[in-house]
């Protein structure tokens, strides 16, 4: 069984430093950097990582407070078998403008030493009109891969053309996200069921070559009664028939979304970008969102599908969805 250690560094990446909360285990082939924007992302030894979101109403997001001007991160325990660790926020956009007036998210992350990590965040809706945006809903959840410089996602992830396996934990139902590249080096996405929807839970299998797979899942019973994320944003951002790839994050942002959707383009690039795999919503009523709310998800790099999945059910019955 690893063990957890817990750092701050100078972290560098892509040609970018910055400070990052750094979480690693001694016998495990990826670490947990909370680093540009504290965002958190999972690295893998080869410079692939993954992300598993943050809430948002955009433009309001944390990615639009480069300088952490309006978000916190905190230690709340340290412990060789146990770590949680807390990043708070402000829902701002550019300026400084926070979302109805006093929108605030907290997320906490506890880290065990198996390598699972339960996200909890906990939305608290703001209170006052905002004559810009008031959107009828928020993101609670966007995954997604990041790219090392000089490479496009198709390379980082990808196996048999699928990029995202969802599996039912309870009567095994599968369905395969697929990504193909066309002949102009442009990724389309397809596999989407809407019956997916109807599912008690979802475990979210990320499919790379190498035998360790990252998963996420959530269920019924780990997101509020109401506001189970019901409408998706495809792969891709929506653009279901090219999948776009960012270059303003994980580096400082000189743009917002400047995008690219050609494979070689992406590679030439040389920067280190992200591309979002699948965005999660719900859709209430300005007005009719309460609050708090508090969100779980179960994160975690498993040795292959079945272990990821047997992962899953164990943290499901846990949460009461059994």
């Amino acid at each position: 069984m690893s063990n957890l250690d817990l750092s701050w560094e100078n972290y560098e990446y892509g040609g970018e430093v910055d400070s990052a909360l750094v979480v690693r285990w001694s016998d495990l082939p990826y670490h947990v950097a909370f680093w540009r924007n504290y965002v958190p992302v999972w690295f893998f030894d080869d410079g692939v990582g993954f992300y598993f979101g943050w809430i948002e109403a955009a433009p309001y997001e944390c990615l639009c407070d480069d300088e952490r001007e309006h978000m916190k991160l905190e230690v709340l325990e340290d412990d060789p078998s146990f770590i949680k660790i807390r990043w708070s926020m402000d829902l701002v956009t550019f300026g400084g403008r926070v979302y109805r007036g006093n929108t605030k998210i907290v997320e906490d992350y506890e880290f065990g030493v198996d390598g699972t990590c339960v996200r909890q965040a906990t939305l608290f809706h703001g209170t006052e009109l905002d004559q810009k945006r008031n959107k009828n809903g928020y993101e609670i959840s966007e995954f997604g891969v990041v790219n090392p410089p000089g490479t496009a996602p198709i390379d980082n992830i990808l196996r048999d053309n699928v990029v995202d396996r969802i599996i039912d934990p309870f009567d095994g139902k599968k369905i395969d996200i697929l990504w193909e590249e066309d002949g102009e080096g442009i990724v389309h996405s397809s596999g989407w069921d809407k019956d997916i929807l109807e599912w008690g839970g979802q475990v979210h299998i990320l499919m790379r070559e190498s035998g360790m797979v990252p998963y996420v899942a959530f269920g019924k019973k780990s997101m509020p009664d109401g506001y189970f994320p019901v409408k998706y944003l495809v792969w891709g951002l929506s653009f279901e028939k090219s999948v776009l790839t960012f270059s303003h994050w994980p580096r400082k942002m000189d743009e917002y979304y400047v995008h690219e959707n050609r494979s070689k383009k992406i590679r030439e690039l040389g920067l280190p970008t992200h591309t979002p795999i699948l965005s999660c919503q719900f859709r209430k009523p300005c007005n009719e969102i309460e609050s708090p709310l508090v969100f779980r998800w179960l994160i975690g790099i498993g040795r292959g599908e079945t272990h990821a999945v047997d992962r899953c059910r164990g943290w499901f019955a846990e949460e009461g969805d059994c």
